[in-house]
């Protein structure tokens, strides 16, 4: 239940929001970038240690998430609150299926940067096959996801003029 008085997120919820936006932005780039052959195997190293730094990343936010209580915006109206904890859960759900289809289909290559590689007789199944499939959709998805979401701050922000971002932003005002 949300905290009438809580008016922002905690600092290690905003670093954390901001980094996990930061470390996707980058997964997509190197991802793409490799996958149109502009960065050999550097790209999808890189590719592969940031996936797993986003992994705790987005475990520790997930843990967060249900230990704190979310910020009330009392001025939204219900459809835009149910609306926006659509969209933070679907994104969760879209970024843990981005990256366990990722994590799986790294296993499967020549020499993956992983900490722990899934069993080789599964890595290089037909089922890992259809999960590096979803693992290239769920990219589109999430980037969906990620439009509406910046798209309802957006809103918030120039059109009802609120304090919506200011509640996940480093300062509290325009002026701090």
């Amino acid at each position: 239940m949300p905290d009438p008085t809580k008016t922002r997120y905690s600092h290690i919820q905003i670093a954390l929001h901001w980094l996990t936006a930061l470390l996707v932005l980058l997964m997509l780039v190197l991802g793409m970038a490799y996958s149109a052959e502009v960065l050999g195997a550097s790209g999808i190293r890189a590719h592969q240690v940031f996936g797993q730094i986003l992994i705790v990343v987005v475990c520790v936010r997930f843990v967060l998430s249900f230990r704190s209580k979310p910020v009330k915006n009392v001025s939204h109206l219900a459809i835009e609150r149910i609306t926006a904890s659509a969209i933070h859960w679907l994104l969760y759900l879209t970024l843990f299926v981005y990256l366990f289809t990722g994590y799986v289909a790294a296993s499967g290559l020549r020499a993956p940067m992983l900490a722990l590689p899934v069993p080789a007789d599964f890595a290089y199944s037909e089922f890992a096959e259809t999960l590096l499939d979803v693992h290239f959709l769920m990219k589109w998805v999430l980037l969906s996801l990620f439009a509406l979401h910046i798209a309802g701050v957006l809103k918030h922000h120039f059109w009802d003029k609120d304090r919506t971002f200011f509640n996940m932003w480093f300062s509290s005002t325009k002026g701090d």
